[in-house]
């Protein structure tokens, strides 16, 4: 009895376990469609900020051959993109020069979540910049 009620809970840490590890997994497949930004969360060294999206935000549309098209204002600029790992993009001009890189936090069929660390204006180790965008497809 006691061993049947070990046994039993091994097998259901085990299938949390996978389970976990499975919902951490994205699909690079659900980039591609055209996306808008709702919200910016910018963090500077202890002090943060939410901007929410408005009309006047640029859509991005990714494209299955690694393109990205960035529309605002009637402007289309095109760029490249690749998802490089499990959780993070590069961007990089069209002679595939690096633009940036984000990590990926969240991708699903209709949410997307970037974080980009920005490099501080004067050099110090101790400064923390990002900034996160939250993106729901359109």
């Amino acid at each position: 009895m006691r061993i049947t009620k070990i046994l039993t809970g091994v097998i259901i840490f085990v299938a949390f376990i996978y389970a976990c590890d499975d919902a951490n997994q994205i699909d690079p497949a659900n980039i591609y469609g055209e996306w808008k930004i709702d919200s910016v969360y910018s963090y500077q060294n202890g002090f943060d900020m939410m901007k929410h999206g408005n009309d006047n935000w640029p859509t991005y549309e990714y494209f299955n051959s690694g393109k990205i098209s960035e529309k605002n204002y009637g402007v289309n600029k095109e760029f490249l993109f690749d998802i490089v790992s499990e959780d993070s993009m590069i961007y990089k001009n069209p002679d595939e020069t690096l633009m940036g890189g984000y990590k990926i936090l969240k991708l699903e069929k209709n949410e997307l979540v970037l974080k980009k660390m920005i490099t501080p204006i004067f050099k110090s180790t101790d400064k923390e910049i990002y900034e996160i965008r939250f993106f729901s497809k359109k």
